[in-house]
């Protein structure tokens, strides 16, 4: 996808391209309320799933594509349930949390939702930079962009060259008036994507 960021009235054009494959085709009926689904979602994420089956590998790679599908398709709550099917088929998938984060964010789950979810990733995937710059672009969209700016610091810290942080630091200095700051993230993006 072409994106375009303007910052302080000079336009920086990039190829954003999604770290999670293409979307699979395939319908999963909705199980629980949207109520429940925030309760799943929040449960799960502060005390990990029910069981930790040794079995399921190959279910739980599904839902995790499933779930990443969903959010794409604009459908967050099936997007949870389907993450949460991947944490409970065993072994456990730090990387479920992380889709937990951002099917709560998309769905506008409470900030707790965010912060467990993608505190779980963090905790389980500590050397992964997407997890930290999701719950950054994620705090930014609603509006806390100086947490922002912190988990997206942290995210190039275990990726300097991380594009997905480079951009929503663009975007966040941007928005906190911090021009020169935004332009330095902004021409990264361009030298990363003329290298890729």
């Amino acid at each position: 996808m072409l994106l375009n960021i303007r910052i302080a009235g000079c336009a920086f054009f990039v190829v954003f391209v999604s770290t999670h494959g293409a979307a699979i085709s395939q319908n999963m009926p909705r199980q629980f309320s949207n109520k429940k689904v925030e309760t799943s979602t929040l449960e799960i994420c502060q005390s990990g799933p029910e069981r930790r089956g040794a079995f399921g590998r190959q279910v739980a790679q599904v839902m995790m594509d499933l779930g990443w599908s969903k959010i794409r398709s604009g459908d967050p709550y099936s997007a949870a349930e389907a993450f949460i099917s991947a944490a409970n088929a065993g072994p456990e998938r730090p990387d479920s949390y992380w889709g937990l984060g951002v099917a709560a964010h998309v769905a506008g789950m409470p900030d707790a939702h965010l912060q467990a979810c993608f505190g779980r990733a963090q905790t389980l995937l500590p050397d992964e930079p997407g997890p930290w710059a999701d719950h950054g672009r994620a705090l930014d969209e609603r509006g806390k962009t100086s947490e922002a700016i912190a988990r997206l610091l942290e995210s190039l810290k275990r990726d300097p060259d991380f594009m997905a942080a480079h951009i929503g630091l663009a975007k966040a200095y941007d928005e906190l008036g911090e021009h020169e700051k935004a332009i330095v993230h902004a021409r990264r993006v361009q030298e990363l994507t003329r290298s890729r």
